[in-house]
């Protein structure tokens, strides 16, 4: 996965785009880093003093990646809190494709193709008395002489379980597609 961005007063520059100097704002301002950004260019432009010294840009960087950061994770919480909820109403029995969008030794992730839900296939809701074994972080063999399961591989679940409180959606694996 990508490096999340970061808000600094140090000027570090752009890796992916292998720029030494770079800024990044929106338009329309859309955070307050891009109001701090604006402000230090156009006092900038008319050659006046910056509006923040050093100790305050490196403080407002701070607070405005941790918050950014726990506004992502709430907005996170919220999809998946209406997902589990919305799968309250769905008939246990109900087949569902999806395809896989992660895997680790114990488990992998689905997204739902309608509704696009996301979930976990524990090893213990597998036809096989929950025998996973990872080839690598991209593979995992279910049972011998089954077919592989990769990310983007397309599979057929029934939903399991639903956990409130951890917010998770849980189903059982029927088949491999």
């Amino acid at each position: 996965t990508f490096a999340q961005a970061l808000y600094s007063a140090e000027g570090i520059g752009h890796w992916g785009l292998g720029f030494k100097n770079y800024t990044h704002f929106t338009s329309p301002i859309r955070r307050y880093p891009d109001i701090v950004v604006h402000r230090i260019i156009r006092a900038s432009l008319a050659r006046e003093k910056t509006p923040n010294n050093y100790d305050q840009l490196k403080v407002i960087g701070e607070v405005t990646s941790r918050k950014e950061r726990s506004a992502m994770e709430a907005e996170r919480d919220l999809v998946k809190m209406k997902a589990c909820r919305f799968m309250e109403d769905i008939n246990k029995e109900s087949v569902f494709r999806a395809f896989v969008t992660g895997i680790s030794p114990r488990a992998f992730c689905v997204q739902l193709n309608d509704p696009p839900v996301e979930g976990v296939v524990g090893a213990d809701y597998t036809n096989n008395e929950g025998e996973f074994h990872a080839v690598n972080p991209f593979t995992l063999h279910v049972k011998a002489g089954m077919r592989p399961i990769t990310l983007g591989c397309k599979v057929e679940i029934t939903l399991k379980e639903i956990d409130q409180e951890g917010l998770k959606i849980y189903f059982y694996l029927n088949k491999i597609l």
